[in-house]
């Protein structure tokens, strides 16, 4: 049994964000990210379970001060043992998958010091999946 909490399209706007020493005279044409961690649920605390998540992105810079990054998110997480009892189901997980496409101004560029302004939109989804209890032996539906 699945339940899909719901796909949803989200246009985020980030902030300015301050950088550490630029290189004055030359740019990387691509760039990389990788990145994990700990998942601590906000507005579902006592619902779901602390998780992890991953995300991975990409991008190119087309000149200096201008570029674009894509980005794949995923987190896992479980279902609360209170929430499964209230419902009656031996296990769950809930997860969120989201790529985004994210253009980035760089404001300095070429000075020692470069801050820069990030935004985006993109697609996030987040299925809610319960183990369903069953009696004897089950045998898959072609």
């Amino acid at each position: 049994m699945s339940r899909n909490i719901g796909s949803k399209t989200v246009v985020c706007m980030a902030g300015l964000v301050l950088t550490g020493a630029a290189s004055a005279q030359d740019f990387s044409k691509f760039t990389f990210n990788i990145g994990g961690g700990f998942t601590e649920p906000v507005r579902d605390r006592g619902r779901l379970d602390p998780g992890f998540n991953v995300n991975v992105g990409g991008g190119v810079k087309f000149s200096p001060a201008f570029g674009m990054v894509a980005e794949f998110g995923y987190n896992q997480m479980g279902v609360a043992s209170t929430a499964l009892a209230a419902i009656g189901a031996p296990d769950g997980a809930s997860r969120i998958y989201s790529v985004t496409l994210n253009p980035i101004v760089h404001l300095n560029p070429r000075g020692r010091f470069d801050a820069y302004v990030f935004g985006g939109g993109g697609f996030y989804r987040r299925p809610l999946d319960f183990t369903v209890p069953t009696i004897g032996p089950r045998s898959a539906v072609p």
